[in-house]
């Protein structure tokens, strides 16, 4: 016989007393479980009969999801069945709370506006079938707090796109903008009406632009700037967006560049901008006063060129109006200073056309050899160059070299007595034997053309075919001859006369003049070398003559006085020549 100890005894009774509890806590449980099935189903019913559908449902739902127990279960399922389209708004309402927090927790404010617009379109569904689904529709969301919520999240949402706007402008980069349509698509609600929406979105993306042009600006340059402006402007169009502020930037913009390129001179850098700008804003605006800033400043410029090209101030004017010649044709002003200056300074023409040369004499003058203007000249080594310029400033040259240059020249000059298919050149250069050594050259549309060289003491022009030259070297030293032209080259002719030829009457009006004239020698003083001649009614008294006899004959010599002489009538005066010769 086996004997249960004490320890064993007391195990016995608390397993036993356990399993007694346990019963009595299902029993009670079951208890529990079936009055809350009955009295939700109670309160169910009572919240149905007093039209709070909302209450009805949650408490008949409540009894339903207690399947242990079953109690009207006809009656409940038919009155969860009327009550369907509560259960289907709850439901709704719960993945909406979902969805909404989600979003918020994800900063997805693009499914955020989706669930409201989706919020809203089922309440406009719901508003359609009456006023009673309408509240029951409100409470339900009341009771989820949907629009609680809603309102929290999209103001968390309107500061993450506030921050993403702000950074970036920090950052500089401007590659994802979506936050704007963000901004537009947000509810209007929650920024307090249409109005309110349009002035606060507005104020932040102008803002933001704003900023964003300036940024552009400072580090891309102005024309990545007037690009963006561009892009602001379209935007703002489909929008329905003032965009005057854009212009009113650019505007500022653009004459502080335009402004940097006047104080520096730069007219390249000004005509470009001018033209890039003018593209732009002639789209939005009919008077720019950037433009006309502009058009002003050039038209002072060309005031100003045509003042100092008046005033001989060539260099200056012609400075303006290079820089202004890409806004304004200024050629015929440039053409005609041109001329003045070289007129005046005749380097101006030779350096341009020979920049390598050092020219030590030059002259000008117009309207010759076909030229509106031309610059002669001689460079260090003895070469004559001849710059022909025409109306339109186009340059022709022509150069000869001097072959007798020994850094001797004395003189350039144009001379038109000489026209030899016009005017010539006379170059004279020092001489050894004479006063100078004079080259002659005409003026060809091949060239020069030498038309004489002679060294003498002086040379003058007495008609196109002839030249007095006084002592030249060679045949006719020591007096004046005469050079004419004959077969395109002045050569030497004959010794000039030292006289004048006159008629013994004309004797008055050469006192003192070497002359010329035919007299009949009346009678003469051997001894005295004295004797009387007549022409006509003039006498003459001839001292120094040395011929012995009478007659018909020439008489050179030189009227210095009157003589007294007595004739059958009494004392008479006649002139008295000093004879140097008779013949």
């Amino acid at each position: 016989m086996r004997y249960v100890g004490y320890k064993q005894v007391k195990f016995i009774r608390l397993v036993t007393a356990c399993i007694c509890l346990g019963f009595m806590a299902a029993a009670l449980f079951k208890l529990y479980y079936n009055y809350s099935k009955i009295e939700s189903f109670k309160k169910g019913e009572e919240f149905y009969n007093e039209g709070r559908v909302v209450d009805a449902e949650e408490w008949l739902m409540k009894a339903k999801q207690r399947t242990l127990f079953e109690y009207n279960e006809d009656r409940l399922s038919e009155r969860l069945g009327e009550l369907k389209d509560v259960t289907n708004l709850k439901a709704f309402m719960e993945d909406l709370s979902k969805n909404i927090k989600k979003a918020n927790e994800s900063k997805d404010v693009e499914h955020l506006i989706d669930e409201y617009n989706r919020y809203i379109e089922r309440y406009g569904q719901e508003s359609e079938k009456g006023e009673g689904t309408k509240a029951v529709f409100e409470e339900i969301s009341k009771n989820y707090k949907i629009e609680d919520n809603l309102e929290k999240y999209f103001a968390a949402a309107k500061d993450a796109l506030k921050a993403r706007a702000e950074n970036n402008i920090k950052s500089k980069e401007f590659q994802n903008e979506d936050f704007k349509d963000t901004f537009l698509k947000m509810p209007a609600v929650y920024y307090g009406g249409e109005e309110n929406k349009k002035e606060e979105v507005d104020k932040l993306i102008k803002d933001y632009d704003y900023n964003k042009i300036d940024i552009i600006a400072l580090d891309k340059g102005i024309s990545a700037a007037t690009s963006e402006a561009q892009n602001i402007i379209l935007s703002y169009k489909k929008n329905s967006r003032d965009y005057k502020w854009v212009i009113d930037k650019m505007e500022s913009l653009w004459g502080h560049e335009i402004d940097k390129d006047i104080n520096a001179l730069d007219y390249n850098s000004l005509y470009g901008h001018y033209r890039e700008y003018e593209s732009f804003i002639g789209n939005y605006l009919t008077k720019s006063k950037v433009l006309a800033a502009v058009d002003s400043q050039i038209r002072d410029d060309y005031n100003r060129a045509n003042k100092y090209s008046d005033e001989g101030n060539f260099s200056e004017a012609m400075t303006i109006y290079k820089n202004i010649s890409q806004f304004k044709d200024v050629q015929p002003d440039m053409n005609s200073t041109q001329i003045k200056w070289i007129e005046k300074e005749p380097l101006v023409a030779l350096n341009t056309v020979f920049p390598d040369k050092r020219f030590i004499m030059a002259q000008s003058g117009v309207d010759t050899w076909g030229s509106t203007v031309f610059a002669l000249g001689c460079d260090d080594e003895g070469e004559l160059v001849l710059v022909k310029v025409s109306e339109d400033c186009k340059y022709t040259a022509a150069s000869a070299k001097i072959e007798d240059y020994n850094d001797n020249l004395k003189s350039i000059r144009t001379v038109k007595e000489l026209d030899y298919n016009g005017p010539s050149v006379i170059v004279e250069l020092s001489s050894d034997n004479r006063e100078a050594l004079y080259i002659g050259l005409a003026v060809l549309d091949t060239g020069f053309k030498e038309i004489f060289k002679l060294e003498a003491d002086s040379l003058t022009i007495e008609s196109p075919e002839q030249l007095l030259v006084d002592n030249p070297v060679g045949e006719g030293e020591g007096g004046q001859c005469y050079y004419i032209l004959k077969d395109g080259y002045y050569s030497f002719d004959k010794i000039k006369d030292d006289f004048t030829l006159i008629n013994l009457r004309d004797i008055d009006n050469y006192r003192g003049k070497k002359i010329k004239f035919f007299c009949n020698v009346l009678e003469y003083d051997n001894f005295r070398k004295e004797a009387i001649g007549r022409s006509g009614d003039t006498y003459v008294f001839l001292r120094n003559f040395r011929l012995n006899r009478t007659g018909s004959m020439y008489i050179t010599g030189v009227y210095t006085e009157e003589s007294r002489i007595y004739g059958e009538d009494g004392p008479v005066t006649i002139p008295s020549v000093n004879v140097l010769d008779a013949e």
